[in-house]
């Protein structure tokens, strides 16, 4: 049976669009990683670690940054 999911290449492409689209809207609310990840309630390694595609967030930190920057969760996957 085969098995169902992402394969990891997408996982990791994946990861890459989300860190660079927090990047992207981080820096165009005029936020330093510090700043976002004190509004989200992370450690700024953290967020530094999610903008470069080595950590994955989870849904509901994933739910702070978005609301953090003002943007919906989809707008972190358009690549």
């Amino acid at each position: 049976m085969k098995k169902e999911g992402l394969k990891t290449e997408e996982v990791d492409g994946t990861m890459i669009i989300v860190g660079k689209n927090i990047v992207k809207f981080r820096k165009l609310k005029g936020l330093s990683a510090e700043r976002l990840g004190i509004l989200c309630d992370v450690e700024q390694a953290s967020i530094s670690k999610y903008e470069n595609g080595k950590v994955w967030p989870n849904l509901k930190t994933l739910s702070k940054i978005a609301s953090a920057l003002g943007i919906k969760i989809v707008q972190l996957f358009e690549d």
